[in-house]
């Protein structure tokens, strides 16, 4: 165990140790020894569900004959989260099938993401990666032609921000707003990293791998790329305070099934191309400190080049609160989104539908019912906006001053 997990509490080093799939003889016995400290089963219990990971924790507490040390109670809440678990991925892969259909007769290509590719590729289809929702990558080009498709098929959307925003897809965000039919989320991806162009995305699109779901078939992202992108996401999560470590868990284990094709001379370059090489270096210490990742030389070189000196820290209070813990820093996103916008009007698109959004996103972003409740708050929010946009462009500034 590295010096930096020594200190921990025995509930959280015991949920570090049960974050992976498998366990060789030496480690159940430092499962079972962790077992054997922990005082407070409630707080283990709840903090494996805001991980995200109980059912995971329950596999292997149970996978690796140490159930027996867990008091019975405590141990039938993590058995029930587990075949809840088991029950949704079903539920989801069921709905996945229909949307694999749909996009077959109109010949859209669909590269499933997050846990959609992971449960069946690394988590070995048990149920163990808990999942929300459908996450899938199309041609920029077959986004709102897949959306217009699952609509018609009683698939429901949230609204755009502003129905202006349809004609800067391939500039802002990820995906598009979330479609739901019945209990089915789908969230369609056509950008993975925040790069001016989209070379990486078009990458792991056509390099992506197929994948038989039934009688339908999917691709899942080439393992580098998959991994870098996984890392993008996670970045953003702790920015908002809202991460798990079910997603660092999906980056550990995703590299231990696919090390070699991983750890090769193109990883730091793609992380470059993707504005990424901080967010790499970051993930790839809390590898090695908290999983005990062994990496060659190189990497460790490339990860003593950034100061990393509060990263320990920063993670260490995450395991014990997940929740509303997010990274110390001011986002720019949105002068960066204003920067990558080409020409004069789309930035004017951008500023309006910022300003201006359309009622239906108002009625949910403010939580009220009525038309007259939503347009109450548009001053509100022209506030608010001031003060963010404001608030970016002086931390944007400060940084070209530091440089």
């Amino acid at each position: 165990m590295s010096d930096i997990k020594v200190n921990l509490p025995p509930e959280e080093k015991l949920l570090l140790s049960l974050c992976r799939l498998d366990f060789s003889d030496l480690q159940k016995s430092e499962v079972r020894l962790l077992m054997k400290e922990v005082r407070d089963w409630d707080r283990f219990v709840r903090l494996s569900n805001e991980h995200g990971i109980i059912a995971l924790a329950w596999h292997n507490i149970t996978g690796t004959g140490n159930a027996g040390y867990m008091p019975s109670e405590n141990l039938a809440i993590l058995q029930k989260a587990y075949y809840k678990s088991l029950a949704r991925t079903t539920y989801l892969y069921d709905g996945l099938s229909g949307i694999l259909e749909l996009a077959r007769d109109v010949d859209i290509r669909v590269v499933l993401l997050k846990g959609m590719a992971l449960e069946r590729t690394i988590y070995r289809n048990r149920g163990l990666r808990q999942m929300t929702d459908i996450d899938i990558l199309v041609r920029e080009d077959d986004v709102l032609k897949l959306r217009k498709i699952l609509m018609m098929n009683g698939f429901r959307s949230e609204p755009f921000k502003s129905p202006l925003y349809r004609y800067l897809i391939p500039y802002l965000n990820t995906h598009i707003p979330r479609l739901t039919k019945a209990d089915c989320h789908v969230e369609i991806h056509y950008k993975l990293f925040d790069q001016p162009d989209n070379t990486l995305t078009e990458k792991v699109r056509r390099l992506s791998v197929p994948l038989k779901l039934n009688d339908h078939e999917a691709f899942v992202p080439p393992p580098r790329l998959f991994f870098l992108y996984l890392i993008s996401h996670l970045s953003h999560h702790r920015q908002g305070g809202d991460s798990q470590l079910r997603q660092y868990t999906d980056i550990y284990l995703l590299l231990c099934d696919r090390y070699d094709e991983i750890m090769d001379d193109d990883l730091i370059s793609q992380a470059r191309e993707a504005n990424m090489e901080r967010e790499l270096a970051v993930m790839l210490y809390i590898l090695r400190n908290f999983w005990d990742v062994s990496f060659p030389s190189w990497i460790n070189d490339f990860i003593a080049g950034y100061d990393l000196s509060t990263e320990a820290g920063k993670f260490s209070r995450f395991i014990s609160r997940p929740k509303d813990n997010p990274d110390k820093q001011v986002s720019l996103k949105y002068v960066k989104q204003l920067k990558v916008l080409p020409g004069p009007g789309k930035k004017a698109l951008y500023i309006a539908g910022f300003f201006f959004p359309s009622l239906a996103f108002m009625k949910k972003r403010y939580r009220t019912r009525t038309v007259w409740g939503a347009i109450a708050n548009y001053p509100v929010r022209w506030v608010r906006s001031v003060g963010v946009l404001l608030q970016n462009m002086m931390k944007q500034d400060t940084g070209r001053r530091g440089q």
